[in-house]
């Protein structure tokens, strides 16, 4: 039986609560919105992107015309730049999460059930988001993270209860992309790292996100690069990822073409932004930028 939450509620939850718990990652999709009032990836008009995420609110048809028929930016669009060069922590790692919803396997008719002769969760591994995922894992290597994050509870009463622990990180399971690398499923009966990939099944232990999240703040940074610059490697990151895989990448270049037509005016960084952003839609992958941990909470403490 499928989780009785949504993917969306988990994803959110979970974001919250890393970002609530450390300094030692940053949303870029959370500080444009809050420069421009709304998700930059809404300036494209492309039909299935609008079809998707509006359904059929009529209130676009004035943002169309106000915005991307001649469109005013806020004045901090043009100081964003600076801001993030003087103003932030120097950004140093990629961190990439792909949120699932797991169905939780009750019966010992399951596919599954003999690699653990008890209920257990199990997520699909999909080609597509799989082998986008296998290109980022293999482009920031050791220096940045890429994981797949799913809750080891199913129920909306336990939902409720790890929200208020706020305990969502140390009752979600991690996997590595590499390690479902030719499998179909991933299986798992709690929170941590550890599960068993199939077909063929395959025990795999994985990194911790919080392991990974530390030991990249402290370290060296390897790069001289400054912000703007670092979110623009990153735009290459993803759109390298993308490449090989047709049905992602010409919704994605659909999308940023829009952008680059109709916003031609926008500050570099902006647009750089709304590509991650785009990246974001397209593939449902969190992106964070990874900083120092000098002011790490430590209400988030690694696993041991």
């Amino acid at each position: 039986m499928l989780s009785e939450f949504e993917e969306k509620q988990y994803e959110q939850h979970l974001n919250n609560e890393l970002l609530q718990g450390s300094n030692l990652i940053f949303p870029p999709g959370q500080h444009l919105e809050n420069v421009l009032g709304f998700d930059a990836a809404l300036f494209t008009r492309n039909k299935n992107f609008w079809r998707h995420f509006l359904g059929s609110y009529p209130w676009y048809r004035r943002f169309f015309r106000f915005y991307l028929n001649g469109m005013h930016f806020p004045k901090d669009a043009f100081d964003l730049e600076y801001a993030f060069n003087n103003d932030f922590p120097q950004f140093k790692f990629n961190a990439f999460i792909q949120h699932k919803r797991p169905e939780k396997m009750i019966k010992n008719t399951a596919a599954e059930w003999g690699s653990w002769n008890q209920e257990y969760y199990r997520y699909r591994v999909l080609d597509h988001q799989q082998s986008t995922l296998e290109n980022l894992e293999a482009s920031v290597g050791n220096q940045g993270v890429v994981t797949y994050a799913s809750p080891a509870f199913h129920t909306n009463q336990e939902f409720w209860g790890v929200h208020k622990s706020q305990s969502f990180i140390q009752n979600s399971n991690f996997c590595q992309p590499s390690k479902l690398k030719g499998h179909r499923a991933y299986t798992y009966i709690s929170p941590g790292t550890n599960g068993i990939a199939h077909s063929k099944p395959e025990e795999v232990e994985s990194k911790h996100l919080i392991n990974e999240l530390v030991r990249l703040s402290q370290s060296e940074t390897k790069h001289n690069l400054k912000n703007s610059e670092f979110v623009l490697n990153s735009c290459k990151i993803i759109e390298r990822a993308l490449e090989p895989q047709e049905k992602y990448r010409d919704l994605y270049n659909k999308i940023v073409g829009d952008l680059d037509f109709h916003q031609q005016k926008a500050p570099k960084l902006l647009r750089n932004l709304y590509r991650l952003s785009a990246f974001k839609f397209v593939t449902g992958t969190s992106l964070y930028f990874g900083v120092g941990d000098k002011s790490f909470d430590k209400k988030i403490q690694p696993p041991r």
